[in-house]
């Protein structure tokens, strides 16, 4: 079930074209808030058998924008929240759209449990279910499947407890 590279290309923001028997998946990445802190990004997982293209978010920092950011024919399918930096997830709340998990690992998870409850306590946001927010975030160890084609595997980063970056497969 291993996917193998098909071709690599030079074309900015063209990773690969992944190939498994017959079926071609196009690899991109877009930078999610050019304009402001940088960490955030969107993976893209075009596949050809599909209408949609399948959009992994990589933090939700200053001045992402989801619903402005993807397309028609894109879909969120995840969030992948690095750490519990302030700076990673502050515009979370607008970006968890089409029913997608935010997956962290277990220790990111216990941190934005209560920083969400102080949230939904203190926080200015009129209209902001934090909740719900709150209910999308997946805590994950081992592989875990986004996607019947995508899945992911936190790795320890070291950053801060809980920091880690994902292995995509």
């Amino acid at each position: 079930r291993r996917p193998y590279i098909h071709h690599i290309s030079s074309n900015p923001g063209f990773l690969v074209e992944m190939a498994e028997g017959r079926q071609k998946m196009k690899l991109s990445y877009q930078n999610a808030n050019p304009r402001n802190g940088h960490e955030s990004y969107y993976i893209k997982f075009d596949d050809v058998s599909s209408t949609a293209t399948n959009c992994v978010l990589v933090d939700s920092g200053e001045g992402v924008d989801v619903e402005n950011d993807l397309g028609e024919d894109e879909y969120l399918s995840a969030v992948l929240l690095t750490h519990a930096h302030a700076d990673h997830y502050q515009t979370i709340a607008d970006n968890v759209v089409d029913g997608a998990d935010v997956l962290v690992t277990p220790a990111t998870s216990s941190v934005l449990e209560t920083v969400l409850s102080e949230a939904e306590k203190h926080a200015e946001a009129p209209g902001v279910d934090w909740e719900s927010i709150n209910d999308a975030v997946v805590p994950i160890t081992d592989w875990h499947s986004i996607t019947s084609d995508i899945e992911v595997r936190p790795v320890p980063a070291g950053h801060v407890p809980g920091a880690c970056g994902f292995l995509i497969r």
